[in-house]
């Protein structure tokens, strides 16, 4: 047999790459949008007719049941909804990895989220969506929800019991929902920029520049644009600590024996991590096979995310250990019965099989170039919700005696997001309108002078704004450009670039940022107005006597207090950034170059705009002197 050659023998402990091959900008960007613009396959066909048939089969399964009534879930005493719970836990448990992956990781900068956070933040989101309709759907008549449901002034002259988990479970996954459906979408802001430049067709790159936004990689643009991001990322982290930690509490705050127990909401985390991790992998091994994702989506990302796994799957298991011990220190009769009941004790040992980590099985350093393990692990690992709660929900049915569920009377999310509306934009690179160009007949006329757009003459004619736009070689040519020009007099600069480049902002005197203000602001007015909101309405409004205890109990308000907080923060840190970046703005003069396209993928260009009467020759040769491979003079055109 021959001898291994040297050379394909890997060192183990060299750190695998997060990027497989020699790429430049260019080429990845190229890779990355490719399966974008190719056509649909084969393939794709099959699996949307699969999808397709299973939205189909939805569709039937909720009208049945609207029309049936929820009796047909087999909810029955004392199971009150043991269908809609599990499926609820289930899937905001997937969904929380979209948020831990993209925020957590983030915050901790490491470089290996840029790859799959994607896939992440969408099955977030979609995953949330199902969640929510599990609750709306056990309502029996969803219509009536919003009616019967949310706190706003009516003539019922109710509000809801702010003092039960179920209403904290309304405001926390609505909270969740919105704040990953805004941290997502403003992440893809500049992708959406690469998608329009990178557009041969009209038609897609207006559909892309109208959700762009008129993003053009501006210093400006960047300097808030982290900062709210980082914030967004900042409040999503406890945020997803908080969700499922409330959503323990459906059962934890119960007197139900077996659920009544503290290690609820730690378990509920590390679970909903472990099986959102999970899910990831699912979808992200084949979808890297067949979207040809492999140099981007590499062995060391499965790597990694198999590293969490292991770790969240040892606290899930610990919590099935810790609760098999605790049987014979817990001396109710119910517990008694339940440590005699043969299914608790099959189950028990099945999951523990599944989620105690073997030598053989969940050895991360031996991960081998057959990817299936990982698809069958992931399969196996994101069940663990459903079957950790089906025994109990088995054994309810078996044991009636052990206590009933009591049925939901207040439990809806219904979230409303809002698209704002652009005006439409013109392609680029033609003789009657730029990139990007929108109609703006008489726009113009309305602006404001200080925002430094068109001019107008002491005779009312149009005075089009002039740039020159000079290009870089590096982001280190970009810096000392800018420097030189702005120590040279020229004041209104703006760089454009693909990526955050770090000293653009003191490069351009940009001052210190206004998000973290407006952040800190959102939050507190979110706190004030939901603590105010609901110490009138249980204490002046609508008083109820719950137990004999008080009417207001400020431990009980902490969760919603939290949730209305940090969605005021996300909310702020989100419009604030738009507002200060001066967007939506689907046209700028710039867009009037043909080389400006390349902003978004792998050129630095500077734009100096140039007040009335400057010579517009000093400043091209003061922007070559300054180290541009290439300038030019781009003037607004009036349309």
């Amino acid at each position: 047999m021959a001898a291994p050659n040297p050379a394909a023998v890997t060192d183990p402990l060299e750190p695998q790459p997060l990027i497989e091959g020699v790429h430049t900008d260019k080429t990845i960007n190229d890779s990355l949008l490719e399966h974008v613009w190719r056509g649909a396959g084969k393939g794709w066909w099959a699996a949307f007719a699969v999808a397709f048939s299973a939205l189909c089969l939805l569709l039937f399964a909720i009208s049945w049941t609207l029309y049936k009534g929820i009796g047909s879930w087999g909810n029955n005493i004392p199971v009150g909804w043991a269908f809609g719970i599990i499926n609820f836990v289930w899937w905001i448990g997937i969904g929380h990895a979209g948020t831990l992956i993209s925020a957590i990781l983030l915050l901790f900068q490491q470089k290996w989220r840029t790859s799959i956070n994607r896939f992440a933040e969408a099955m977030t989101l979609f995953a949330v969506m199902c969640a929510l309709l599990f609750p709306l759907i056990h309502t029996g008549r969803p219509w009536f929800a919003a009616y019967w449901l949310l706190p706003y002034p009516s003539t019922n002259g109710i509000w809801p019991q702010f003092k039960s988990p179920l209403t904290w479970d309304v405001f926390a996954v609505s909270t969740y929902f919105t704040i990953s459906l805004l941290f997502w979408f403003l992440g893809l802001v500049p992708d959406l920029a690469s998608l329009r430049d990178s557009s041969k067709s009209k038609a897609k790159r207006i559909i892309y520049g109208l959700f762009a936004l008129g993003w053009r990689g501006s210093g400006r643009h960047w300097a808030e644009y982290r900062w709210a991001y980082v914030l967004l990322a900042g409040l999503s982290t406890p945020l997803v600590l908080s969700v499922h930690t409330i959503v323990s509490f459906d059962f934890a705050t119960s007197v139900i024996p077996g659920w009544h127990t503290t290690i609820f909401p730690p378990y509920f985390v590390a679970g909903a991590v472990f099986s959102g991790f999970a899910m990831v992998m699912t979808w992200m091994i084949p979808a890297r096979r067949f979207l040809g994702l492999k140099h981007v989506v590499t062995m060391k990302h499965l790597e990694n995310m198999n590293k969490v796994m292991l770790v969240t799957g040892m606290m899930v298991a610990y919590g099935y250990v810790m609760e098999v011990l605790q049987d014979p220190h817990v001396r109710s009769d119910a517990r008694r019965v339940l440590d005699d009941d043969l299914l608790q004790r099959l189950c028990a040992a099945d999951l523990l099989v599944q989620e105690v980590p073997h030598p053989h099985r969940r050895d991360v350093g031996r991960v081998a170039a057959d990817q299936r393990r990982h698809v069958v692990r992931a399969l196996q690992h994101r069940r663990h919700l459903t079957a950790s709660g089906l025994p109990v929900v088995e054994l309810e049915e078996l044991r009636p005696h052990l206590g009933r569920h009591q049925p939901v009377h207040r439990h809806a999310g219904p979230v409303l997001d809002a698209v704002p509306a652009v005006p439409q934009v013109r392609p680029r690179g033609r003789g009657d309108g730029g990139q990007g160009a929108a109609s703006r007949a008489g726009a113009r006329l309305a602006r404001r002078a200080g925002r430094g757009d068109a001019l107008m003459s002491h005779g009312g004619g149009f005075v089009p704004r002039r740039f020159v736009l000079a290009e870089f070689a590096t982001t280190g040519a970009l810096l000392d450009g800018t420097k030189q020009m702005r120590e040279g007099g020229y004041k209104d600069l703006d760089t454009h670039t693909p990526f955050p480049v770090h000293g653009l902002e003191e490069a351009l005197g940009l001052g210190r940022p206004k998000i973290p203000a407006i952040v800190l602001c959102g939050a507190i007015a979110g706190a004030f107005i939901a603590y105010s909101m609901i110490y009138y309405m249980n204490v002046f409004d609508w008083p109820l006597n719950i137990g004999n205890r008080p009417a207001h109990g400020p431990p009980a308000n902490i969760p919603i207090t939290f949730e209305l907080a940090v969605l005021l923060a996300g909310g702020s840190s989100f419009f604030g950034f738009f507002a200060l970046a001066g967007l939506p703005r689907p046209y700028h003069p710039v867009f009037e170059s043909d080389e400006f396209s390349r902003v978004s993928v792998d050129a630095f260009f500077l734009s100096i705009e140039l007040p009335i009467g400057t010579d517009a020759d000093r400043a091209i040769a003061d922007a070559r002197s300054a180290g541009a491979i290439a300038v030019e003079l781009v003037q607004e055109s009036e349309r």
